[in-house]
């Protein structure tokens, strides 16, 4: 076992990273960056027929110079809508084994970050991931190795995640992200001898529109609250996520402490989960730009307005704290 593994996250596309290794989950279909590394696979000529792993196994496959990186291994889990936090982190760690088992040393190894495409909390999704992956180093075998990259198309994700989690990694009880220009907090997740618990926080599931003018909302005015009134915040990117959403979205909605719903846009699905919040009795939190023009169906019901994320980010907080001290 190597005395020091150093984790780096860049913002990149993992399909122009050069490592040793690549690391992928499968999750009984291709999405995301998956997806992206088996089209180039398939445009270079690479034979690529069945089985794929199922959950727990995984496949080697030889890139022969349509990747930077020579090897790709896909690490099977469940489907997507079944992949919860524990998933997450028995992917890091069962990725970095399948690795302890390969005859050639591995030095370098890069993979993605999971969770934020299907409806997890990013930052706390990158924990359980990372966790697994340092569960396994101290676990395992792996004389050669000395760096695992995280490469994250997302420049701004990658911003947070680093806030998240801090400076330069050391083998000790606490984990960080290199990578970062400036100092940050690090955040204790040790020790790892045994799994760790993500995901047993309470969380709050987020109702809106999936357009980039709602970004900066979501992660700066909502998220950045959420976490600071001690939730988790999640919401399903209608976009990225295949398969029945609605009964995805509903399971959401029954076991959120809270939903959060953004009605700036009169976004019909927001509205239409809003209903099925109420209808299944939970606390919901109504937010709206000023001046926006509300329908009916909201008129008369306590709405938060806002003019800039900042007040956002301050109205949320407040209504937040006042909700947990109220319910827990």
């Amino acid at each position: 076992m190597p005395q020091d593994v150093e984790f780096v996250i860049e913002p990149g596309d993992v399909t122009d990273f050069r490592a040793d290794v690549l690391l992928l989950k499968y999750a009984q279909n291709f999405y995301g960056a998956d997806a992206s590394v088996i089209a180039t696979l398939k445009e270079f000529g690479i034979a690529l027929v069945g089985p794929w792993p199922k959950p727990g196994d995984f496949r080697v496959i030889e890139t022969k110079g349509a990747l930077p990186t020579p090897i790709v291994i896909f690490v099977g889990v469940g489907p997507l809508h079944t992949l919860g936090y524990d998933g997450i982190q028995d992917f890091g760690f069962r990725a970095i084994e399948v690795v302890a088992g390969l005859r050639s040393p591995t030095n370098h190894i890069s993979m993605t970050l999971h969770g934020s495409g299907f409806g997890l909390d990013e930052l706390e999704s990158a924990a359980a991931q990372l966790a697994g992956c340092r569960r396994a180093i101290q676990r395992f075998d792996l004389p050669a190795l000395r760096r695992i990259t995280w490469v994250e198309i997302s420049k701004n994700r990658v911003r947070r995640v680093r806030d998240s989690l801090g400076g330069v990694f050391h083998d000790t009880n606490s984990v960080a992200v290199s990578g970062s220009t400036e100092e940050s907090e690090i955040k204790e997740v040790g020790p790892f001898t045994t799994p760790m618990r993500f995901g047993n926080k309470p969380h709050i599931f987020v109702a809106m529109p999936f357009d980039t003018e709602f970004e900066d909302v979501f992660y700066y005015g909502i998220q950045k609250p959420a976490h600071e009134s001690g939730f988790l915040c999640e919401r399903v990117d209608q976009e990225t996520f295949t398969g029945d959403i609605l009964e995805h979205v509903k399971h959401k909605i029954d076991t959120a402490s809270i939903v959060v719903a953004e009605l700036t846009g009169q976004n019909a699905n927001v509205y239409l989960e809003v209903g099925y919040a109420w209808g299944k009795g939970r606390r919901t939190v109504l937010l709206a730009k000023k001046q926006e023009k509300l329908l009916f169906d909201v008129r008369g019901q306590k709405i938060l307005l806002y003019g800039t994320i900042k007040e956002l980010d301050m109205i949320l907080t407040r209504e937040l704290t006042k909700l947990k001290e109220v319910y827990g």
